[in-house]
C-alpha cells in the first residue's frame, strides 16, 4: 500500500544538475534521465534527505 501512495504522488523530474547527478536518486516509476522525488525523500538516508531538500536550486523544491 505504501508503494502505491508513492506511486500515485508520482512527480518525476529531469536529472540536469550536478548536485542530482552526484546525490542518490531513486527512478521508481519514472523513465530514464529522470528520478522520483518522493521516492528519493523517502528511500533515502536521513542525511541525504535533508542534503536533498536544502540543497536544491533557488526557486525549485525537490
Amino acid at each position: 500500500a505504501f508503494l502505491l501512495i508513492i506511486g500515485t504522488m508520482n512527480e518525476c523530474r529531469p536529472i540536469k544538475t550536478q548536485l542530482e547527478l552526484n546525490s542518490p536518486t531513486i527512478q521508481l516509476f519514472c523513465p530514464d534521465g529522470q528520478y522520483n522525488t518522493m521516492a528519493t525523500i523517502v528511500f533515502s538516508t536521513p542525511e541525504q534527505a535533508v542534503r536533498n531538500l536544502f540543497h536544491s536550486e533557488i526557486g525549485k523544491s525537490l
